[in-house]
């Protein structure tokens, strides 16, 4: 995790914090100032750490980690539903993506029929998918039913991918 290899860094010492928060800010597309909105720290204060002219206080390193683990625990919690027939989620390659520069999880949810396409729709809301992919004949249905986007998909390994990025990017937008 992030936020834990930063607040370990400053046992290296000012310097190898200061490329270590770059790194962060770079790998979570931050600002400075952004990161000086989030954590209540002054954005001169970010840019002297940045710097590695000016030693900093606990609280300050401890604002500025938090930052970073709130952003981490957003995207880990970031899930994509998939509902399909098992023999159609066993084909995924992988249940990770990765699309918009964030990583999404893939949650399958299976379903044999029509009916249990539609329990498995309100599942994945509750369960706080951001998107629902699923194939076109359920899919206007299922829109009426759930809050978040539904994005339809052919039965088949590549277009599953493509769905789900297709549902990403609605998301990010």
């Amino acid at each position: 995790m992030f936020w834990k290899e930063l607040v370990l860094s400053i046992v290296a010492g000012e310097e190898v914090f200061a490329r270590k928060l770059k790194e962060g800010l770079q790998m979570f597309r931050l600002s400075v100032r952004e990161l000086a909105r989030l954590s209540g720290v002054p954005e001169s204060t970010i840019y002297k750490i940045l710097s590695a002219k000016r030693s900093f206080r606990t609280d300050t390193l401890r604002a500025i980690a938090m930052v970073f683990k709130k952003l981490e625990q957003r995207d880990s919690g970031a899930a994509i539903a998939v509902i399909a027939a098992k023999h159609i989620l066993e084909m995924m390659r992988s249940r990770m993506i990765e699309a918009s520069g964030r990583k999404f999880r893939i949650r399958e949810y299976p379903a044999s029929n029509i009916e249990e396409v539609l329990i498995q729709a309100v599942r994945a809301e509750k369960d706080g998918c951001l998107a629902i992919v699923c194939a076109p004949i359920v899919a206007s249905t299922v829109e009426k039913m759930v809050d978040i986007p539904v994005v339809t998909m052919r039965p088949e390994a590549e277009a599953l991918v493509e769905a789900v990025t297709r549902a990403i990017k609605i998301i990010s937008a």
